[in-house]
């Protein structure tokens, strides 16, 4: 998932991530960017994978306020939720369209 190179100008026109958003993989290197939630033991959750750097932002935006009123698992849950309607939004996309990139 979460990428480690970090090269974003090219496909994001960005010199650097914004903070809190991570380059990821989906099909191949850095065509996704996931939000990252860091949770109160400091461990860190990864986002759903999106397609734009404003999606992630907005993802990690709602995480922290979820988190911020309701905690942790609440936010995660949430997270966990995004996360199948982006991964389900992309797979129905591509099925029945032969094999699109």
């Amino acid at each position: 998932r979460p990428s480690r190179q970090t090269r974003p100008r090219q496909t994001w026109k960005v010199s650097e991530m914004p903070d809190g958003v991570q380059l990821a993989k989906l099909c191949f290197d850095n065509d996704c960017v996931c939000s990252v939630l860091t949770l109160q033991d400091g461990s860190v959750r990864h986002g759903p994978l999106r397609k734009s750097i404003r999606e992630a932002q907005t993802d990690l935006a709602d995480l922290r306020a979820l988190q911020r009123s309701r905690g942790d698992a609440t936010a995660c849950t949430e997270l966990e939720a995004r996360d199948v309607q982006a991964m389900t939004a992309f797979f129905s996309s591509r099925s029945g369209h032969g094999s699109r990139r």
